[in-house]
């Protein structure tokens, strides 16, 4: 749909304000998601007194253009193009809400009637869509993500208890049980994601799943005083080893010799020649860069084999583990400008080793990723590992020692974390030191909670505003 404002100078037309906008039938929860959007967008919805339609309307940015035809044409071309793409993006986006989106092409004669009929809505809420928009632009820039809380649930004596979302930049919870645990790592996430800020969930047995989905515990949300509409956030999913591999560029030779029972230094040095001339995608292309290593990077012909063994056993024990470096931006960034993007990283088929690997180059390249862009203090994104007992169960490899310094490191360029396992004393002293909020569940949705330089409370845990497992 083209909207055209024109420019009038007396009789004469100066200039031409175009928009176009790509036109959508909605059946779901429309509110939640037009305010996520990173652009203009108008919501309308037609009722005649017995049937109720809604429509959202993508907005292209709005161009201006002499009153010259050929200017206006080429005009109108380029806004064309940005709103099918723009149209496009939200289609397969709002399917993360469960909101159905149809073309109003291809939609019924009378839903299209039924927009058709009130043509004049569309200009007027253009222009209050984009004024509430500054507005939320404002307070966001007013509060920031440092003024963020979490609201946890509410302490012995039934008074809410809510604390700033900076102390759980560096998260551990321990004891109860797996989906008690996930349901705290589960509230931090949530608040994560409504600081606009994203977050990476490496989730075994989905528990996660229902992240993009309302919870249905209406009533138990409001009991603890909750205003908050339940609902579900933008997901991406993902699988270990199938869309995120463990990138060979970015992990430690030696740690990768050592964990598949290799210590020899000279294949060490060997594999390390081998990537540095260049960026690798696959185990068979490394070992065609082992293969082609000339002789004064290969003294030892028998240990050039050796390592070409140990690549391709690899591969035959990790089929399509390993490749070369992950789309972090894709994993990493939001779709939109007002709410964080949930990636889940499936792990259900790893087993430590692999684990470990996964954890170790997916962290590293978090880091690199956010170490281009300047440090900062400001959340940029959280890791959540909400069952990391399994990485422990090889003592001391070099490749856990690396995951245990990228989770120093990331404070420094906005990244947080939150960690689970069943009992501390399953995690690393290292980890148990760098950690500054450790929490404890005692039983049910009862926690003990130890904040840095603060005294410890309990507080009775609320529900999440998505679904947990088995809702």
């Amino acid at each position: 749909m083209l909207l055209a404002i024109y420019d009038k100078e007396g009789e004469e037309t100066a200039g031409v304000l175009l928009q176009v906008f790509s036109v959508f039938s909605a059946v779901g929860e429309t509110e939640t998601f037009i305010e996520s959007l990173q652009r203009e967008a108008v919501a309308l919805s037609r009722h005649d007194g017995k049937h109720t339609a809604q429509f959202l309307a993508v907005a292209s940015k709005p161009a201006y253009s002499k009153a010259e035809e050929e200017k206006i044409a080429s005009s109108v071309d380029t806004l064309l193009a940005e709103a099918k793409e723009a149209g496009e993006k939200t289609e397969t986006i709002a399917k993360s809400f469960d909101l159905q989106l149809t073309p109003i092409a291809k939609s019924s004669s009378a839903v299209r009637q039924a927009f058709f009929s009130q043509p004049f809505a569309i200009p007027m809420l253009a222009r209050e869509a984009k004024r509430i928009e500054m507005e939320q632009e404002e307070t966001m820039i007013q509060t920031g993500t440092k003024g963020a809380a979490v609201i946890l649930g509410t302490n012995k004596a039934g008074k809410q208890v809510r604390e700033p979302l900076e102390l759980f930049q560096r998260t551990i919870v321990s004891d109860g049980t797996m989906e008690q645990r996930a349901d705290f790592v589960r509230i931090i996430v949530e608040s994560y994601l409504l600081g606009n800020t994203p977050a990476v969930v490496f989730d075994e047995e989905g528990y996660f799943s229902g992240l993009k989905y309302p919870t249905k515990k209406i009533s138990e949300l409001q009991a603890y005083g909750i205003k908050t509409e339940p609902m579900g956030f933008p997901v991406k999913e993902f699988e270990a080893g199938k869309s995120v591999k463990v990138n060979m560029n970015a992990i430690s030779p030696a740690g990768f010799l050592e964990l598949f029972g290799c210590g020899d230094e000279e294949a060490e040095k060997m594999l390390s020649q081998a990537l540095k001339k260049g960026r690798v995608e696959t185990p068979e292309q490394l070992i065609d860069r082992i293969e082609s290593l000339e002789a004064s990077d290969a003294q030892n012909p028998f240990v050039k084999k050796r390592l070409q063994r140990i690549v391709k056993l690899a591969e035959t024990i990790y089929p399509e583990l390993f490749g070369g470096p992950n789309n972090m931006e894709e994993i990493v960034q939001s779709w939109f400008k007002k709410i964080g993007k949930a990636s889940i990283i499936s792990v259900d088929k790893t087993d430590p080793r692999s684990l470990t690997f996964i954890l170790d180059s997916l962290t590293e390249e978090a880091v690199s990723f956010f170490s281009r862009q300047d440090e900062t203090q400001n959340a940029k994104l959280l890791i959540a590992i909400p069952r990391i007992e399994k990485v422990f169960a090889i003592k001391d490899s070099l490749i856990l020692k690396d995951l245990i310094k990228m989770l120093t490191e990331m404070k420094r360029f906005g990244i947080s974390f939150i960690i689970g396992a069943d009992k501390r004393n399953d995690i690393s002293k290292e980890i148990i030191q760098i950690a500054e909020t450790k929490v404890s569940i005692i039983k049910e949705n009862d926690a003990a909670i130890d904040f840095p330089e603060t005294k410890n409370y309990r507080v009775l845990l609320r529900p999440s505003l998505s679904q947990g497992k088995g809702e």
